[in-house]
């Protein structure tokens, strides 16, 4: 299962503006289930764009294939 966070109001992020552009501050969560264990990760990305999290989640699942192949 992957779920995506999205903080939608960032203006509470001191320093915000030593990034340009920032628009968007989001997580993205994996749980693999497997007969024996759970595991959980989660990854943190800062974003320029200011999408929905299905099409943050889709961005970084292209990032991670373009990755997994070098």
């Amino acid at each position: 299962m992957t779920r995506c966070y999205k903080v939608h109001d960032i203006s509470w992020l001191e320093n915000r503006q030593e990034w340009a552009g920032l628009e968007t501050i989001f997580a993205v969560e994996h749980i693999v289930e497997t007969k024996h264990k759970t595991t959980k990760e989660m990854n943190y990305y800062i974003s320029s764009l200011a999408e929905t999290p299905e099409k943050l989640m889709q961005i970084t699942r292209e990032h991670w294939k373009i990755e997994s192949l070098h």
